[in-house]
């Protein structure tokens, strides 16, 4: 797969990318402009610089990966108030206990969170060099 088209250099003509958009998830096309600029546009109007969606982008994956950690953390949330339930309604099974589901959901949670914490945004100014 590619980011941009291999047949890009020779046409101003839309061309479809391997990127999709991050505002609505659809695929991106591109074609240059001008000398040499590029420009995007999704199916539903949405239009980027290079510097929109390379911002577009890092946005989107942090958002990502913040929803991500929201889940894991219902996810214990919920597998911890499951094992306590069980152990005030003996009669009812919840398919717990689940201390190993919640030690990996919490592993997984910890590791995204440093992920994000390392993040360092793109300095557009200095050619993407922060």
């Amino acid at each position: 797969m590619y980011g941009l088209p291999p047949d890009l250099d020779g046409t101003s003509e839309l061309r479809a990318s391997g990127i999709s958009c991050p505002e609505c998830a659809g695929c991106l096309a591109v074609r240059r402009e001008g000398r040499g600029a590029l420009f995007f546009a999704c199916r539903v109007g949405h239009t980027l610089s290079v510097d929109d969606l390379l911002t577009g982008k890092e946005e989107k994956i942090e958002s990502d990966l913040w929803a991500t950690v929201r889940g894991l953390e219902e996810l214990i949330a919920l597998l911890e108030d499951l094992d306590a339930y069980e152990a005030r309604h003996r009669h009812v099974a919840t398919l717990g206990p689940h201390p190993d589901r919640i030690a990996q959901a919490r592993d997984h949670a910890r590791r995204i969170r440093e992920v994000i914490g390392e993040k360092r945004p793109i300095d557009l100014a200095s050619g993407g060099r922060a």
